[in-house]
């Protein structure tokens, strides 16, 4: 694919967040297959399980808001001035999953080695032909352009280490995984199975029980904090970061910090989220008015003394301009009570909620959770 249709590819696709509401792209039929095929290519050409360095951006769920990945990218900065891994589930629920998965592929084709994207469970066909994906390509284009997608979808690497001490996925753990050559010896292209160790890093859930369960989904397994515990200590790992499910506040820890998690991806279920590891403190901003939809965790240097520190801050994150940024605390994460551990911290974007509707939202989000079949969470 040549750099010049590409490029105009990528200013098409920014060019509606000019409009008020933004507005459907529509590629060509051609567009989306260079899109396509260019990407499987490089995805192909990369391992199963990415080996990346911090500082990087680590972002969940989109799920076809593309208003929200326009404003993440607006503050987390453009590629290749930030490093971006995002953890998979691009398509479904949302409307624009098509200009959304473009712009994706287009910044992994340009940026191959600053712009980085996992598979999520709704990278399937057997998902995302229930869940919107089928539906939009259909109605936009057409059945052979969602089977083109598809096959690019089944070349996406399924995780990924950083500075070899972060394990990131989209679901989480398996009871059949005992070494991350596992991971780096599947094969692709590949459908996900029913079971087994690549449904499981898609599908799994954390759970407050001891050892394997069964997964409130259906489909794969639970795993309780001891696993977690187990898994990092048997392999010199200080954190497991992944997505797969809605928390209340945009990210959560779980096994005492030991595991890290977030996705508040459609309007629905109040914004897209982007996470972030770091090794520094963060400061929640927050909006304030009608700006409170966004906010995000600033970085800064680790509460120890200047002549103790070994380092300078690797970021620093900046709101974007239409935010008022107040400081409304500081939070310190730790993954180990050893002094000697890496501090990893959490960057957190919420972009686009609703505000006009929160009490709404909040019954929707209590209605996903609670009352409708699992396997749709």
């Amino acid at each position: 694919m040549d750099s010049a249709t590409l490029d105009d590819i990528i200013r098409r696709l920014w060019e509606v967040r000019r409009e008020k509401t933004v507005k459907e792209v529509q590629l060509s039929d051609s567009e989306i297959r260079q899109l396509c095929v260019a990407s499987r290519e490089i995805f192909l050409s990369q391992p199963t399980l990415i080996e990346l360095k911090a500082p990087i951006l680590i972002c969940g769920d989109i799920h076809g808001q593309y208003s929200d990945l326009l404003r993440l990218f607006e503050c987390g900065g453009l590629p290749p001035e930030s490093n971006y891994l995002f953890l998979g589930d691009y398509v479904d629920r949302g409307k624009q999953s098509i200009e959304t998965i473009c712009l994706l592929l287009a910044y992994k084709i340009k940026y191959p080695e600053n712009f980085f994207l996992l598979r999520g469970n709704h990278e399937c066909a057997s998902i995302n032909r229930i869940y919107g994906f089928f539906d939009e390509c259909k109605r936009r284009y057409n059945v052979r352009i969602w089977k083109v997608f598809i096959e690019c979808f089944n070349c996406l690497p399924v995780a990924a280490l950083i500075d070899e001490k972060i394990l990131c996925m989209h679901g989480g753990l398996s009871p059949d995984l005992k070494s991350l050559d596992q991971i780096r010896r599947i094969e692709r292209p590949i459908d996900v199975p029913d079971k087994g160790l690549l449904c499981d890093l898609l599908w799994s859930d954390p759970k407050d029980i001891k050892g394997w369960g069964e997964s409130d989904r259906c489909v794969s397994c639970a795993f309780g904090p001891d696993q977690v515990e187990e898994f990092l200590q048997t392999h010199d790992l200080d954190l497991i970061c992944r997505a797969h499910q809605v928390v209340e506040d945009g990210y959560e820890f779980f096994a005492n910090r030991q595991l890290g998690y977030g996705s508040r991806s459609s309007k629905m279920r109040c914004g897209a989220t982007g996470h972030r590891m770091e090794r520094y403190q963060l400061n929640w901003r927050q909006g304030e008015d009608n700006e409170a939809e966004q906010g995000g965790w600033g970085i800064s240097p680790p509460q120890i003394p200047v002549a103790k520190a070994k380092s300078k801050p690797i970021h620093t994150f900046v709101p974007g301009t239409n935010i008022t940024s107040t400081i409304r605390g500081s939070v310190w994460h730790q993954s180990s009570g050893n002094a000697h551990k890496q501090v990893y911290k959490v960057l957190l974007h919420l972009p686009s909620i609703c505000y006009d509707f929160p009490s709404i939202l909040q019954f929707f989000q209590a209605l996903i959770d609670n009352r409708l079949p699992p396997i749709i969470r």
